[in-house]
């Protein structure tokens, strides 16, 4: 979370815990509060649990990956698979999220990939409100913070000849997203001197 100055690569309890104060204090913007994220259960229940009145947004992208990968399982790559996709995206796009679990049910394709989508797409429905989103000029997609992965970290940790330690990696992360957050101000604090003049005075 760039906003927030925070970094963290590890597991999601030690996430939590440190990224909440950095959304606890919007808390009271109630459904102006937007979170755009992917099916990741855990991070769902992190959000209920701690911003009920949140608007929740299930990344759009995320979703037609589901619908790609079972519409190339039924019909092959080629139009017919690509005319069901878009049919598939208009209909999610307004709301009718229904219509496509009814589509999918209805598909001659392996039981376990069909199940697995219909199921991630039930189990997602009250965050698909999509038409609704774009109504109020939400994004419905988690775009800019996959870019950021690309931006903050890749183009600074994944330079040829470089290796990290987890530890060492959470170290530079947490300066970059300081400098692209242009809070820089937070790493000044705390290795110059506290009093300038003083210090030429000695």
């Amino acid at each position: 979370m760039v906003d927030g100055a925070t970094t963290h690569l590890g597991a999601s309890d030690a996430f939590i815990a440190k990224i909440r104060p950095h959304m606890d204090v919007h808390k009271a913007l109630g459904k102006n509060l937007v979170f755009i994220s992917d099916g990741a259960l855990w991070l769902k229940q992190m959000l209920k649990e701690y911003y009920p009145n949140a608007t929740m947004i299930l990344d759009l992208y995320h979703v037609m990956e589901y619908i790609g990968t079972i519409a190339v399982a039924t019909f092959g790559q080629g139009q017919k698979a690509s005319q069901w996709i878009e049919q598939q995206k208009e209909l999610l796009i307004n709301s009718q999220a229904d219509r496509v679990l009814l589509h999918i049910k209805s598909l001659k394709v392996e039981s376990n990939l069909r199940k697995a989508t219909f199921n991630y797409l039930e189990s997602n429905q009250d965050r698909m409100d999509y038409k609704t989103y774009r109504e109020r000029n939400l994004l419905i997609g988690s775009g800019a913070i996959e870019s950021a992965h690309r931006t903050v970290v890749q183009k600074r940790c994944k330079r040829s000849g470089q290796r990290w330690s987890n530890s060492r990696a959470q170290r530079v992360l947490n300066l970059r997203v300081c400098w692209m957050s242009n809070r820089w101000n937070i790493v000044r604090q705390s290795i110059e001197p506290y009093d300038v003049a003083v210090t030429i005075a000695a």
